[in-house]
């Protein structure tokens, strides 16, 4: 059965059966139709109910009398077009005793729908919370009626009342839709992809909405469900910023004359027609800050390479706003000599300094050769490199090309992406641990955090993009010092068989038994007798072990935690790869930099540890140990945040996981809808 509430007049039910579906109505709003009777302001008519919802219960008694004793027959809601949530206004209502939330009080609805409208600042996306339809309903002539209801007064009656029970009933819809959203994620991990493996997080909708709705400050209380780390609280300032600057323009591209990527690197000393482009969007981007000129830049035209600063100010907001802001920016900046290494400033994006910069570093660029690659900008672009993880070398090659022409709307994304993913991870990272270790998989790092602070960070080497490390929480339980490693069957066929076919001896000299299958009372198999081209992908039927000693690819130790992928962190006798910058390169597990202090710290003040330590450094027998302390565990992909010196670190989306993430949004938002959410 479908329920529909509409609020247009002699509309109060759609369709060619009005009074069948009106009766529906009553179904679902049976408890608004008794609490509507005390809406203040509400016209008094059949025993002090609301008209609309009096007809419902007339409409239905005429249609044959269908029980309306609550939502059990209910399969659907639509009010004023929108399809709500029947399971959840139920959840939501028979938890607040089936009681109107919000019509009884017009400030705080007013409140909650402030916040439903600055939803996009959380990345998400105000349509999706009927602010459209509840700006309508909420609209607040100067009226003794609207100061009590929050609804327009000039409305004719039975408008009047079922705008009440549609405002009601829409708005306990997106309160508690945004608190799933905020709180949850509005994409579930495991239908992107069912390697992503977190715990999703629950919420209970009805206890949520009546704290809401109880709450001096509802605004603060639906923000209060969002992830409360420091990391998300980034990520909404950083969104803002990179608003900010897209409205303004952005950068530009870094093109040669022939309009292509092509061009070969760009070193410093070098003249290159694509330097003053470099010049503008490293300064757009608060990396390169320019030598101040003694020019007026108030006065006049403010353009260079076609990009008109007045153009920027009718992208933004259709007046004068942005123009003016700019040109007071460059104003009052201009006689102000920054200093040469203001790291402070390198990496944040104020959007008018920004474009203050922008203009000046055109201005200055004029006074000398514009097509010069001087030192001033190989620092800015080294700061840009160290900003995104690339090679610190101040040559612009093909891969700090590509970053330094990723558009601002796909930064935007993938920092809408972030926020996605953080409402994945536990609200407690700690998970009352008091410490617990993230690991990064997109900038190849790993931090361990105790009571909040960074005790240490160190780099990791991640699956590469074919063998991509999963994403989940878990917590690290034991350790096993001088590991063997079973070889998993994938990794025997894909890296194992071609090595053998290439060279017979490999097993050998690598130290790997082979097994004539997986039992554990398999025999072992002289692989002089075994004939690897011949066995083929079969090589999965045998079991290969690899013996602790320097060449076990798991290294001294490795960190056991519960998973569905066998993944952990360990050691490696391939310390070379972390010399690189870009780091994917493992079968799915983590390397990690220094597992001996890893190991150090884990395991504490753990009874018998400093023995152990001792005699697993000097011999190559096996160990299991059991923590006494577990840690927390989370395998996660953040690709933008801010450091230490606050600057925004952002890095490549190797997994793809950003636009997967941002093509499911878009399934839910539709193209316009994203197009909002990036520039609302």
């Amino acid at each position: 059965m479908t329920a529909t509430v509409d609020g247009v007049p002699g509309e109060g039910v759609r369709g060619a059966r009005p009074a069948r579906i009106a009766g529906a109505i009553v179904g679902a709003i049976s408890m608004l139709a008794l609490a509507a009777a005390s809406i203040p302001g509400a016209v008094a008519q059949d025993s002090g109910r609301a008209p609309a919802v009096a007809d419902a219960f007339e409409a239905d008694a005429a249609s044959g009398g269908r029980s309306t004793d609550g939502w059990d027959d209910v399969e659907a809601v639509s009010v004023r077009g929108r399809d709500l949530d029947v399971d959840m206004l139920r959840e939501i209502y028979e938890a607040n005793g089936n009681q109107p939330i919000w019509v009884e009080n017009a400030e705080r609805s007013r409140e909650v729908f402030r916040t439903l409208q600055n939803a996009h600042a959380h990345g998400l996306s105000p349509r999706a919370y009927h602010v459209e339809e509840l700006a309508a309903l909420l609209s607040s002539p100067d009226s003794a009626s609207n100061a009590a209801s929050g609804l327009d007064a000039n409305l004719p009656e039975p408008l009047a009342s079922v705008a009440r029970l549609d405002a009601e009933l829409l708005m306990t819809a997106a309160v508690g839709r945004y608190l799933r959203h905020i709180h949850v994620g509005r994409v579930a991990p495991r239908t992107i992809d069912r390697e992503f493996d977190y715990d999703r997080r629950t919420i209970d909708l009805g206890d949520a909405v009546a704290e809401v709705a109880a709450a001096a400050e509802p605004g603060a209380v639906m923000q209060s469900y969002a992830p409360p780390s420091d990391g998300y609280a980034d990520l909404v300032g950083i969104l803002a910023e990179f608003r900010s600057l897209a409205r303004d323009g952005g950068w530009p591209r870094i093109e040669s004359e022939n309009g292509t990527s092509d061009g070969g690197a760009i070193r410093p000393g070098s003249r290159d027609a694509r330097v003053p482009a470099m010049r503008e969007r490293l300064a757009v981007s608060g990396d390169y800050v320019p030598q101040r000129t003694s020019s007026n830049p108030a006065k006049g035209a403010l353009s260079f390479n076609g990009r008109d600063f007045d153009q920027l100010r009718d992208r933004r907001n259709g007046n004068d706003a942005g123009s003016n802001r700019l040109r007071q920016s460059i104003g009052a900046s201009a006689d102000v000599e920054r200093p040469e290494h203001d790291t402070a400033a390198w990496g944040r994006v104020d959007p008018a300094l920004a474009m203050a910069n922008a203009y000046a570093a055109v201005q200055s660029a004029g006074e000398g050769d514009p097509l010069f690659y001087d030192d001033r900008l190989a620092i800015a672009l080294e700061r840009f490199q160290r900003r995104h993880g690339l090679t610190v070398d101040g040559i612009v090659g093909p891969r700090t090309l590509e970053a330094l022409n990723v558009p601002i709307e796909d930064r935007i994304e993938q920092v809408i992406a972030g926020m996605e993913r953080w409402r994945w991870l536990p609200r407690d990272l700690g998970q009352g641990y008091g410490r617990y270790i993230m690991v990064n998989l997109a900038a190849f790092s790993m931090d361990v955090v105790e009571d909040g602070e960074l005790i240490r960070s160190m780099d990791t080497v991640v699956g590469r993009p074919s063998r991509q490390t999963p994403l989940f929480s878990s917590r690290m339980t034991w350790l096993e010092f001088n590991p063997t490693w079973t070889v998993p069957t994938s990794i025997a066929v894909r890296d194992m068989l071609p090595n053998v076919l290439n060279d017979p001896g490999y097993f050998s000299r690598m130290g790997i038994t082979v097994y004539g299958g997986w039992h554990q009372d398999s025999p072992v198999l002289n692989e002089e007798y075994l004939d690897w081209e011949q066995i083929g992908n079969d090589i999965r039927q045998f079991r290969l072990v690899q013996a602790p000693g320097p060449q076990n690819s798991l290294g001294k130790v490795k960190f056991m935690m519960a998973n569905n992928f066998s993944v952990y962190l360990h050691d490696t006798p391939s310390r070379y790869l972390f010399d690189r910058t870009h780091r994917a390169y493992s079968s799915g597990c983590v390397r990690v930099e220094d597992p001996m202090w890893l190991a150090d710290y884990v395991m504490g003040d753990q009874d018998g540890w400093s023995g152990l330590r001792s005699r697993m450094q000097s011999d190559w027998q096996t160990r299991r140990v059991n923590l006494e302390n577990h840690v927390p565990v989370h395998l996660a992909y953040h690709t933008a945040w801010r450091d230490e010196d606050n600057s925004i670190q952002v890095r490549e989306d190797i997994y793809g996981i950003d636009r997967a993430i941002g093509e499911s949004l878009l399934e839910l938002d539709g193209e316009g809808g994203r197009y909002a959410l990036i520039m609302p």
